[in-house]
């Protein structure tokens, strides 16, 4: 599972970088940061290169967030199955009694009985 874990890590690493270039190099409307590469942009990728890009862009932003799902619910199964073989085994260690203890609970129980059959 470890191995998983890395290798999608790595994908949401990846999608993530190649999403940022793909939001930086999409031409603005409004004169951001993509202004200024518009015509390298247009001469690069052609005419309807906004089309083209806006289209990566929802296929890359998709792909990142099934990846993230994935990997959230890996993890979260991973721990949760951790936790419960902790659990498991601190509970066997707790109801673990020695002799004497067993003993002692008893000599407990014998007293409350025989208190509750003086009175």
């Amino acid at each position: 599972m470890e191995t998983w874990t890395s290798i999608l890590y790595v994908l949401v690493a990846v999608v993530s970088i190649a999403l940022i270039g793909l939001v930086l190099i999409q031409p603005s409307k409004s004169g951001g940061f993509g202004s200024g590469g518009v015509a390298m942009g247009e001469s690069v990728f052609g005419a309807y290169a906004g089309s083209h890009l806006t289209k990566l862009t929802v296929i890359f932003t998709t792909v990142l967030f099934v990846l993230t799902l994935f990997l959230a619910a890996l993890v979260g199964r991973t721990h949760h199955t951790n936790d419960l073989a902790d659990a498991a085994a601190a509970g066997a260690s707790e109801n673990t009694v020695s002799a004497s203890e067993s003993a002692v609970v008893e000599d407990i129980n014998n007293a409350v009985r025989t208190e509750g059959n003086a009175r």
